[in-house]
């Protein structure tokens, strides 16, 4: 009954050294994706800012949230900043028309539009 205790527990201990090895190298492959992202992260970063990163920033960069870090990138690395609202790109400005007025009226806004 000892042996066949010893064996199971033995196997048992097997089994939890394998599983922590690959979960180690699975949090290990994690790390170095993180910081790969992190790093092209700081680059845009010191790109768009124009002064480097500090160490301490680039390790808060690589323990963001991956969905944070894309948001991030792609304000960093826009080359032109998206209208959030404002005018449009077409330059539809409108001119008051002369048409239809008075004659001083005319006068006056062909003077102020001049």
């Amino acid at each position: 009954m000892t042996t066949i205790m010893s064996q199971v527990a033995e196997i048992l201990e097997k089994t939890a050294d394998y599983i922590e090895r690959l979960e180690g190298e699975k949090v290990a492959t994690q790390n170095e994706e993180r910081k790969k992202a992190a790093s092209v992260l700081a680059t845009r970063l010191t790109e768009a800012v124009g002064e480097p990163v500090d160490e301490s920033l680039a390790v808060k960069l690589s323990n963001l949230d991956p969905e944070v870090q894309k948001v991030i990138s792609k304000l960093a690395g826009a080359e032109r900043v998206d209208s959030m609202g404002g005018p449009s790109d077409n330059d539809t400005q409108k001119v008051a028309s002369t048409n239809g007025l008075p004659p001083e009226d005319a006068r006056l806004l062909t003077w102020l539009n001049s």
